[in-house]
């Protein structure tokens, strides 16, 4: 009797090839990187924005800053985030500075400040964030508002 398969043969595992790892691992940080979902703009809940009948969108060659003013839920005092970081009242003014400086010159005119206000907040707050704004030579605002219902 022929056997075609000899079982008397030990098959050894083959070893395991490491110089595909590089490749695996950086398939697996690019899956990851096209999968992953990117934060965009201020996600600060609790603004409930005004109503607007008449929007206009911000000029795609302006350099914006998004400044939302909102309560403090717990303390129900007016805080103020720039860029999605809590900034106090008396340094808004340097915090701008700093950004206005770091553009060029020729750019400085298309700096453009979002402001984000909670429709419920005093107009006394916004106007000290403006005239905060006025002193650091940033004289481009607009605010952000949602489109009225039809």
């Amino acid at each position: 009797m022929n056997r075609r398969f000899k079982r008397s043969q030990r098959h050894e595992l083959p070893s395991l090839n490491f110089f595909a790892l590089p490749d695996i691992l950086f398939i697996l940080i690019f899956f990851f990187v096209l999968s992953s979902h990117v934060r965009q703009g201020n996600t600060h809940s609790g603004v409930s924005m005004p109503l607007a009948s008449e929007l206009q969108q911000v000029d795609k060659r302006a350099y914006v800053v998004y400044v939302t003013i909102k309560q403090d839920l717990n303390t129900h005092k007016p805080t103020i985030w720039i860029e999605n970081k809590e900034v106090p009242l008396n340094r808004i003014t340097a915090v701008m500075k700093v950004r206005r400086s770091a553009l060029e010159i020729a750019e400085r005119q298309y700096l453009v400040v979002s402001l984000r206000v909670d429709k419920d907040m005093t107009m006394g707050v916004v106007s000290d964030v403006k005239l905060a704004l006025r002193q650091a030579k940033v004289l481009n605002i607009c605010y952000a508002a949602m489109p009225e219902p039809d």
